[in-house]
């Protein structure tokens, strides 16, 4: 079995809205192209969803068991600063509501590539320490407004 190398062969992007945003969140060409692509200042990416479980005990068995709760998703990034043109910088301002898409496995995503969309609204943005002979680098935390389409389809 092959092991995934994410370099060269994922793409991130950011788009305050997508076409299908309000229904099925499928990403389409069009929101990748008018997307500002976050792949060559990210470094590192956490977006995940966890959930819980509610314990549903009766009293004919000593089993406890449980049905499925509420689900929660986080999402974090890290990026280089760049020193030429804040664009990526200006995007990914606090407050600003829009759709982070990731493809996993395609640089350039396209029909029919698998690419996921999370609903965010940016909570924070925070340059990293200032260290000599260090590239500078900030952290963006988002909340997760809804359920993110964890991968369909284009």
């Amino acid at each position: 079995m092959a092991k995934l190398l994410p370099n060269k062969k994922t793409w991130v992007g950011f788009k305050t809205t997508i076409a299908n945003g309000a229904t099925t969140m499928v990403v389409t060409s069009a929101d990748v192209s008018g997307a500002t692509d976050l792949t060559p200042y990210l470094i590192s990416i956490n977006a995940g969803a966890s959930g819980n479980t509610i314990p549903t005990p009766t009293l004919d068995t000593l089993f406890e068991s449980s049905v499925s709760g509420t689900v929660t998703a986080s999402f974090t990034m890290d990026l280089y600063m760049d020193d030429t043109t804040p664009t990526v910088w200006n995007a990914l301002a606090r407050g600003n509501p829009g759709w982070v898409m990731i493809s996993r496995n395609d640089p350039a995503p396209s029909t029919p590539d698998i690419v996921e969309a999370w609903p965010v609204s940016i909570t924070a943005r925070t340059p990293n320490a200032l260290t000599s002979n260090t590239a500078q680098t900030y952290t963006v935390t988002c909340a997760v407004t809804k359920a993110p389409n964890e991968g369909t389809a284009m």
